[in-house]
């Protein structure tokens, strides 16, 4: 059998140039005090005074990352302690997303499984949100805490998400034990984690939608028989490819394909041959082509291609190559193209290709010619 595969390739001209009393606190399970007047001062002697001004003022935060550093920051001002941290929960496993540190510093993305399992003692109410002495809390030790740390005090809140999943935990830890007001400044940090909490899953749900919405965009793109871009896919790309041209100066060219007898095909040996030849061809002209260029399939038996970066002067080599593969996978097929110039958009140059492609076909109802006929 001989294998034809006919192209016309349309010439272009030329282009031109972010307090409560510690007694009252100290009745809640959820806290645990040192006698007064022991441990370390709640605020450390150095750094920023109350009267500084509030971080929390006057900001704008464009998402957790933002809020988390000016909470840890709001925090570490007002509250002391060496190591204010925010965690998430990744892979089983607590890791720090964000911190602010004294004498105890632990880098952005640094594992704390003692971390997640004290967390989660807390969130179950098996271990106090404030220890102002960790040295006597047995769920402390129990957590197998890295040694290196040296915890004498510790802020646990969880960050718990709308379906009571542990997200991360907002803490803070200092080295010597702290005094009782300590406690009475838990319902402020339990508050901004509760802030931080929501921001952070709204922040994943906007996530997930995005990515669903994306993915969803990415399928009404797609030809469902050979993967390809269908037709609105091949407008979305035609369109960005043409402004590309624009803002570079550049040109681009265009062929179109039409498989020649699938009709005859489809009736003669059904439609599920004619699937698998639609199949085929579309795997030959998407592996023919570069990364960078687009395979469509717009019609029932029409394939179009865009060559980035690919002038008047590339096509024919183009096209040869588009030919050779498909006559060698046994594929007969009509081909018509054409590149985008000065006075030539990308869509014109898509349309030009048709056109030549229809009306070589057309031609060709009579004798077969043996050689594709450039248009003048």
């Amino acid at each position: 059998m001989v294998v034809e595969v006919w192209w016309v390739v349309v010439p272009v001209r030329a282009r031109a140039p972010r307090d409560a009393a510690a007694s009252a606190a100290s009745q809640s399970p959820d806290v645990r005090v040192r006698p007064a007047g022991a441990g370390a001062p709640l605020r450390p002697e150095a750094g920023p005074r109350p009267d500084d001004g509030p971080v929390l003022a006057h900001v704008t935060w464009s998402g957790t990352a933002d809020a988390a550093d000016a909470v840890l920051a709001h925090l570490q001002q007002h509250l002391g302690m060496d190591l204010w941290a925010l965690t998430r929960v990744e892979h089983g496993t607590q890791r720090v997303q964000a911190a602010r540190s004294g004498t105890l510093r632990i880098p952005a993305g640094t594992e704390l499984p003692w971390m997640d399992a004290l967390s989660r003692q807390v969130l179950a109410g098996a271990a106090p949100r404030v220890a102002t002495d960790a040295s006597v809390e047995m769920a402390f030790a129990a957590a197998g805490v890295d040694r290196r740390f040296r915890v004498g005090a510790y802020v646990v809140v969880p960050l718990v998400g709308e379906d009571g999943r542990l997200l991360g935990t907002l803490c803070g830890l200092s080295a010597a034990a702290q005094p009782p007001a300590l406690a009475g400044e838990l319902p402020l940090v339990e508050l901004l984690a509760r802030l931080l909490g929501t921001l952070r899953a709204k922040e994943e749900f906007a996530a997930e939608r995005s990515a669903e919405a994306a993915a969803a965009y990415a399928v009404a793109e797609r030809d469902s028989l050979t993967g390809l871009l269908n037709r609105r896919g091949w407008q979305r790309a035609l369109g960005a490819e043409d402004q590309r041209c624009l803002r570079g100066g550049r040109c681009s060219a265009v062929a179109v394909v039409d498989l020649d007898g699938l009709g005859e095909v489809n009736e003669s040996r059904g439609h599920e041959v004619g699937d698998e030849l639609l199949v085929l061809a579309a795997q030959v002209l998407q592996t023919t082509v570069r990364p960078c260029d687009e395979v469509a399939r717009i019609g029932g038996d029409e394939f179009a291609l865009i060559a980035a970066d690919a002038g008047a002067d590339g096509v024919h080599a183009w096209t040869a190559r588009l030919s050779t593969a498909l006559a060698a996978a046994g594929v007969e097929a009509t081909g018509g193209a054409a590149a985008s110039g000065a006075e030539r958009r990308l869509s014109e140059a898509w349309r030009a290709a048709e056109d030549a492609m229809l009306a070589d076909k057309h031609a060709r109802r009579g004798p077969r010619r043996r050689s594709p006929r450039p248009v003048p």
